[in-house]
């Protein structure tokens, strides 16, 4: 019964992944307006985000943006993070405590 439940929460995440995956687009070239392409971002390394501190921390969001890929690649990579997710040993465990806790 919870494999079945799963299955099904999977599949109509699948289904409302292209959704998120706009988002990100949009979200990502919103940053790419700001970048300048240049190997430097000054206009983001001024924004305030404590999170955006130094030419690493925006390398490290060009490489999670990915836009230099398909849109039919950019999909395949979601799909791997989401199972990817699904089976650490964090996600096991509170997949059993909640599983405990409903039953």
């Amino acid at each position: 019964m919870v494999r079945r439940h799963a299955n099904l929460f999977i599949t109509l995440f699948a289904l409302v992944c292209p959704s998120a995956i706009d988002l990100h687009l949009h979200a990502a070239f919103r940053f790419a307006d700001l970048d300048t392409h240049d190997g430097s971002a000054p206009q983001l390394l001024s924004t305030g985000i404590n999170e955006l501190k130094s030419e690493s921390d925006i390398q490290y969001v060009r490489d999670a943006f990915a836009l230099d890929i398909s849109e039919e690649e950019a999909m395949s990579r979601f799909k791997k993070l989401i199972f990817k997710s699904l089976n650490t040993t964090a996600t096991q465990i509170n997949n059993a405590i909640h599983i405990l806790a409903h039953s």
